[in-house]
């Protein structure tokens, strides 16, 4: 029914990404519905059913166990969770090759219509929004996104991004992005963000963004719900940015034409946001994100 749905909106809006989320929410539905109400999500089982498919993979690779638990040792918990075995082996491989910092890569998935791009990167207060305002100048759709910081402080990010035309990126834009990308990174200067304007067409149907703050431990967790339109992504970056925030952790996934993300950050120096600091970010992301 939902396929249905969505085809009779429009043929336009149905492609092989869409059918993909589709495909694993009946996947994951099922499994939960196997398991039973008494049952709950094992977190610690999920880490290691990840690692262990990831280094199986590897192993038939013939890349170094050694070499692989070191790495990984040096990323949090966070990382077994946000991605999948998959991803996980691609992106250790990528590091282990030896490739210089900052490592840009990017691979087709075309049973999702999807291009994935993994950045390698020492980190910085900007990087996130250096590697955001790429993709929106190329006005390229971002699907999803993981960000992870490793805890020798570097990034561990993962972006799959679709082009004007849901479709994955040409190799004549791969390379071009790349480039842009590897150049931003190496100088660690974030070009202005441009704020784009919301489309005529979709201002009717924008809401009032939800946006909660608050603190963990010694981070502060925002979480933002909103209708997609272009340079979201962006101007959320920009937000953090003007107020010199850290990104340590992020999950950005867009659902039809919501968008529901969460991040991890702290201030300048590396300690959770103040209730003043909260309610001044709030306010900046409202002025960027909302439509008066």
């Amino acid at each position: 029914l939902t396929v249905a749905d969505i085809a009779a909106t429009s043929p336009k809006l149905w492609n092989s990404w869409k059918d993909t989320l589709l495909w694993e929410l009946h996947k994951y539905a099922s499994q939960a519905l196997q398991r039973g109400p008494a049952e709950t999500f094992d977190r610690q089982a999920n880490v290691e059913e990840t690692r262990s498919a990831a280094l199986t993979a590897l192993a038939a690779s013939g890349v170094d166990r050694e070499a692989v638990d070191s790495l990984w040792s040096r990323l949090p918990v966070s990382a077994f969770l946000r991605f999948d075995a998959e991803q996980l082996a691609w992106t250790t491989r990528r590091v282990l090759a030896g490739d210089p910092r900052p490592l840009v890569a990017m691979r087709q998935l075309p049973d999702k219509g999807i291009t994935e791009i993994f950045v390698h990167a020492d980190d910085f207060i900007g990087l996130f929004a250096g590697v955001a305002r790429e993709l929106d100048r190329m006005q390229l759709g971002i699907l999803a996104a993981r960000v992870v910081t490793t805890t020798d402080g570097r990034s561990w990010d993962l972006f799959q991004v679709m082009d004007g035309q849901s479709r994955p990126l040409n190799e004549g834009d791969a390379t071009r992005l790349q480039a842009a990308l590897v150049g931003q990174l190496s100088d660690k200067v974030v070009r202005p963000l441009p704020r784009r304007p919301v489309p005529r067409r979709l201002q009717p149907f924008m809401g009032r963004s939800e946006i909660k703050v608050g603190t963990v431990e010694d981070r502060t967790r925002l979480e933002i719900a909103a209708t997609d339109r272009p340079g979201l992504l962006s101007a959320i970056a920009g937000a953090l940015l003007t107020q010199d925030l850290q990104l340590l952790d992020a999950r950005i996934a867009t659902f039809g034409q919501r968008v529901e993300d969460v991040f991890l950050i702290t201030d300048a120096h590396g300690a959770a946001l103040s209730p003043e600091a909260c309610a001044e970010l709030e306010a900046e992301l409202r002025q960027r994100l909302d439509i008066e």
